[in-house]
């Protein structure tokens, strides 16, 4: 605040008397201030303050401390001085020097309770003091007319002695950064905190200073903000008023603070230290985009997985197999004239009624078969004439098919791969994964039952088909009702169904009808066979 007063001149008084220096003297001796025209004790120029903000010139009287600053002035009684800390930065370049103050100091509606001055740990410089010697020989050695060394633990030890206060510094308590002070914010301010002998300290905005005796309990848990993974919140419940909360604290200073709380008895909300296993664990499942990197991760492997199975698939040889299951059929149903095939058609020399093309592209389409689109409509439609139905019955009495090496050795080992809650398209994923991982030595056991069960299979067809069964099912009917008495001059007819007399032809028939169901019932079973072995493949 600031008064001006105004003095009226009596011309009956003296003029050598100024009352207003005689009005100023008696202000600051009921103040029990001194006039800065004395001399100081100590003089401390372009000192660092961090509260109030700012460069100040410090001059220290027996009873005051001055602050001279480009923009304002302070002036401190010795008396509102109740608390001295000294400690180090985080950084280890720089020491703190916090003076606690009661009264604050105010600048506008703004209140500073601490008056912390920001030293450079590794600065030297020599003060002169100026005290008599009998001042000198009441702070029983502590203070020297000169004194010398960093300039930090000279300006403490001065301000001990004219305060006559202890200097607070940290105690045992040492964190994760092997420095007495933890990072953390409050209220959206950057700070340290400093769990001391017997309360904590923040510093700076706003510094305060916690008694252990004025909190009820304090509470550690991993944050709600956006750096959840990484950090922790520290709250401070105290006696009177609300929790004081501290934020974004490293999460490795929370088992370092849940010691040293333990050891000072104060209460703990939630009495569980953190395991670093369990940190990383649940690291991994909170952190939104580490789960999102890690799926996508996973989706590629698999999908370079079914990729790799692309490999083994020939398709020069599956075509070129293609091809020879159409010209062996071909030739089995050469003595009948088929419609698809043009009656001037053109022959090879080794007479099978095909002339084989250098492409597929250079076929003419009236001597190419048509296409399964084609026959799918007319099966369809003769379906739909006779009455026939679209899907051959399955015969009860036949033998059971063969299992492949794989079905036999995932038959004995499904329990074991099975888990709970897994569906049937997982098991079998994973059964096929460990099925590749298998070496030669593991197969040879199952290799040889899958040998055996064939070889079963085999005997016991052989045996189906002697006693009569699956004749019904193999023989059909041609499906071309055109008769001829000789070798028809569109396609080569094959040796065997070539006759001398129309009596001969007759006997014949019924053979070729014998004749061509055994090469059909042979190509079933040969697909039977391969869709077994198809189905172990991709699982």
């Amino acid at each position: 605040m600031e008064m001006r007063f105004h003095m009226p001149v009596d011309a009956e008084t003296e003029e050598d008397v100024d009352k207003v220096e005689e009005f100023k003297k008696a202000v600051l001796a009921y103040a029990g201030l001194e006039a800065e025209t004395e001399q100081p004790i100590v003089l401390l120029t372009d000192i660092l303050c961090t509260t109030p903000r700012g460069r100040y010139d410090i001059k220290v009287y027996p009873t005051s401390i001055a602050l001279h600053g480009k923009t304002y002035d302070y002036k401190i009684p010795i008396k509102s001085i109740n608390r001295l800390f000294l400690v180090p930065h985080k950084d280890g370049r720089s020491v703190f020097f916090v003076l606690s103050l009661n009264p604050p100091i105010r600048q506008g509606q703004t209140r500073y309770s601490y008056l912390i001055m920001d030293f450079p740990k590794d600065e030297e410089q020599e003060l002169e003091l100026s005290l008599t010697d009998e001042q000198l020989e009441e702070s029983n050695g502590a203070l020297k007319r000169t004194m010398d060394g960093p300039i930090y633990k000279t300006v403490s030890v001065v301000f001990k002695a004219i305060c006559n206060l202890k200097i607070t510094e940290p105690g045992r308590f040492i964190g994760h950064s092997g420095t007495p002070a933890i990072q953390c914010t409050h209220r959206q301010n950057p700070g340290l905190l400093y769990p001391l002998e017997k309360g904590f300290l923040f510093i700076h905005k706003p510094a305060m200073y916690l008694r252990y005796e004025d909190v009820s309990s304090c509470h550690l848990a991993r944050s709600d903000g956006g750096t959840v993974t990484r950090t922790v919140d520290f709250e401070v419940d105290m006696k009177s008023g609300g929790p004081i909360i501290f934020n974004t604290m490293e999460k490795e200073e929370n088992n370092k603070l849940f010691d040293y709380l333990s050891k000072k008895n104060i209460k703990i909300r939630n009495p569980t230290r953190v395991d670093a296993r369990a940190a990383e664990s649940s690291d991994d499942e909170i952190d939104p985009y580490k789960a999102a990197v890690k799926a996508e991760g996973r989706k590629r492997d698999e999908s370079d997985d079914d990729e790799s199975t692309d490999e083994d698939y020939d398709l020069d040889k599956d075509l070129k197999d293609r091809k020879t299951k159409e010209k062996d059929s071909s030739e089995g149903s050469a003595s009948e004239p088929d419609d698809e095939y043009d009656s001037g058609s053109e022959q090879d020399s080794s007479g099978t009624g095909e002339s084989e093309p250098d492409s597929e592209e250079d076929v003419p389409s009236k001597k190419r078969k048509s296409d399964p689109k084609e026959k799918r409509e007319k099966k369809e439609k003769k379906e739909k004439e006779g009455g026939k139905k679209g899907k051959k019955e399955k015969d009860p009495n036949a033998p059971k098919r063969a299992q492949s090496a794989y079905f036999h050795w995932f038959n004995a080992n499904r329990l074991s791969l099975k888990e709970d809650g897994d569906s049937v398209a997982d098991v079998a994923k994973k059964a096929g994964a460990k099925w590749k991982t298998l070496g030669a030595e593991d197969k040879k056991e199952w290799e040889a039952k899958a040998e055996k069960d064939k070889t079963r299979y085999e005997t016991e067809m052989k045996e189906y088909r002697k006693s009569g069964g699956g004749g019904s099912s193999s023989s059909k009917p041609t499906t071309s009702s055109k008769k001829s008495s000789g070798p028809s001059t569109s396609k080569a007819i094959s040796k065997e169904y070539i006759s001398d007399s129309d009596d001969s032809d007759e006997e014949e028939k019924p053979k070729k009808k014998e004749k061509k169901a055994a090469p059909k019932e042979e190509s079933e079973d040969e697909e039977e066979e391969s869709e077994a072995s198809d189905a172990s493949d991709s699982d």
